[in-house]
């Protein structure tokens, strides 16, 4: 989670880099950028809103009593020259670019007050600086303990904590991803258009099951042969004008 929010500032500079060379003039200040910073975990819900070319994907292993393992990786390996450029800097137009140093301490910081939650086990955070590829894994003994974990970890991040919600549920044999739409109205204060910043990023979901899934409400959702498994796949552009959604409920066998 805190991860977002530090390649969020390597993101932005990335984006000014882009526009400069379309010779825009842009007034990015910080303190309306970082508000852009939408946590879609569910971590689990970030919802996050970053820069273009990258793909955040969620996936997660659920078994008959709730429990299960979820995975969350940030892949922004299609943005790595020009992200790699960007954090030899220590600024760029007064913003400033956080070192891997920095990074690495919020990470492990996270990975920290994950390990403390009651219900989380195995935590553990996975750095690709070559390719700029993150990942974090956890276990869970409930969806609840993680919609939990994640709510009190995001706490300590006063920018992210309000975009949070219970992005699962799990009763009755029956798995909910809830999601709730975001209000890009802010975006109006923003001289980027926002449809360029997410040009490009495309967000991956995987639900995987012990048992077959009889029926699910969101046709976005692909089962798979076995029907243990659904996939949902959209761009972030499609989410910001709401053309798809990422509430689903499933019924298992």
């Amino acid at each position: 989670m805190t991860l977002y929010i530090e390649c969020f500032g390597i993101i932005l500079a990335s984006v000014k880099l882009r526009n400069k060379s379309k010779k825009l003039k842009r007034n990015l200040r910080v303190s309306s950028t970082c508000k852009i910073l939408k946590f879609y975990l569910l971590l689990a819900a970030i919802t996050a809103v970053l820069s273009g070319c990258f793909d955040f994907v969620e996936e997660i292993k659920l078994h008959d009593n709730g429990s299960g393992a979820v995975k969350y990786k940030l892949n922004l390996s299609k943005s790595k020259t020009k992200i790699g450029g960007i954090m030899l800097m220590d600024s760029i137009r007064g913003f400033p670019v956080p070192s891997k140093e920095k990074i690495q301490k919020k990470l492990s910081e996270m990975k920290s007050l994950l390990n403390g939650q009651e219900g989380i086990s195995n935590v553990k955070i996975t750095e690709n600086w070559s390719e700029y590829i993150f990942q974090l894994t956890m276990d869970f003994e409930h969806v609840n303990k993680l919609n939990l974990a994640l709510k009190k970890t995001l706490a300590k991040e006063e920018k992210a904590k309000k975009y949070v919600y219970d992005a699962y549920s799990y009763s009755e044999s029956k798995f909910s991803r809830n999601y709730i739409a975001q209000d890009y109205n802010e975006f109006s204060q923003w001289k980027t258009d926002v449809s360029t910043v997410l040009e490009g990023a495309n967000l991956i979901l995987i639900h995987r099951f012990d048992e077959p899934i009889v029926s699910k409400e969101n046709a976005k959702y692909m089962l798979s042969k076995n029907s243990k498994s659904v996939m949902f796949r959209a761009s972030f552009l499609d989410l910001k004008e709401k053309k798809v959604t990422l509430q689903n409920t499933v019924s298992l066998k």
